[in-house]
């Protein structure tokens, strides 16, 4: 498939990174521009003031460098992103190969909402939706839109982009077979007591933290500190009940040094205080 190019509008007056970028409240979905990309000539992409509106890409081939918030991460096949309005964003791609992905330029009263149902919270968000034809043929029925025009042309695209986003959030909720961080989860059911840093957990499993607690949240269920807290917890009732040591000793033996501290998250966790456990 040859790059193509739509666009909504046009802004002669705007830069290269701004034509057509434009925030509005006047419809719930607005597409902005759209399209399909197909290079094999290496570049960067750098916006330093990033755009008015929200800018989607979905790759279908060849691996493009991105900056993100953690850091410098390689986006694949696959892979969809969302940048929000006014993002600073960047991306290479090193010529190897031939590098072809999706876009699409959005704005809207009802953009936001309709992101967070669909569990796109945080942005930049990257998604690992593999190959979703349901998506793809979303994308197909934005082109088509846009070359019959008309009146029809607008609501067209718009319903075309949620019928997108809404494909490729259920692609990467189907594609998401947690792996549990084996390491790290090691080393915290054998040092528990001890000082943990969730740095410290992300280093061993080579990840950035907001990626570490994503996957550790979706393996366990908890985040790192709720799951320590836990093993801190059960270790003390284990102790409370099976053995004489003063509640401070068994604060300090699960990795509490203040006992008022443990105390209190104790209670937290349990609804009682530590002595009262011991005792009933």
């Amino acid at each position: 498939m040859n790059s193509v190019s739509y666009r909504s509008f046009e802004d002669a007056e705007n830069d290269f990174f701004d034509k057509n970028s434009r925030a509005s409240n006047e419809a719930p979905y607005i597409v902005n521009c759209a399209g399909y990309i197909s290079i094999a000539a290496p570049f960067t992409t750098h916006s330093t003031k990033g755009r008015e509106d929200y800018y989607l890409m979905y790759m279908s081939e060849g691996n493009l460098k991105m900056d993100l918030p953690d850091g410098r991460v390689t986006v694949r096949p696959g892979d969809a992103v969302i940048f929000p309005p006014k993002y600073r964003y960047r991306y290479t791609f090193s010529g190897c190969g031939t590098l072809s992905y999706y876009y699409v330029h959005f704005t809207g009263s009802h953009i936001k909402e309709l992101l967070c149902s669909l569990g796109f919270l945080e942005l930049p968000f990257v998604l690992s939706a593999g190959h979703s034809e349901a998506a793809l043929r979303g994308f197909s029925d934005m082109f088509e839109a846009y070359t019959q025009g008309g009146a029809l042309r607008d609501p067209s695209v718009a319903a075309a982009l949620t019928g997108v986003l809404v494909s490729l959030a259920r692609a990467g909720k189907a594609s998401k077979t947690p792996t549990p961080p084996e390491r790290a989860l090691a080393f915290l059911h054998s040092f528990y007591s001890e000082d943990i840093s969730i740095p410290e957990l992300a280093a061993m499993e080579g990840l950035s933290v907001s990626r570490f607690n994503a996957v550790f949240k979706a393996a366990t269920g908890l985040s790192p500190v709720r799951y320590m807290t836990d093993l801190r917890i059960r270790h003390a009732c284990t102790l409370l009940k099976t053995t004489d040591l003063h509640v401070k000793q068994i604060g300090e033996i699960v990795g509490y040094r203040d006992n008022h501290f443990f105390s209190k998250v104790f209670k937290t966790k349990m609804g009682i205080s530590p002595q009262k456990y011991r005792e009933i």
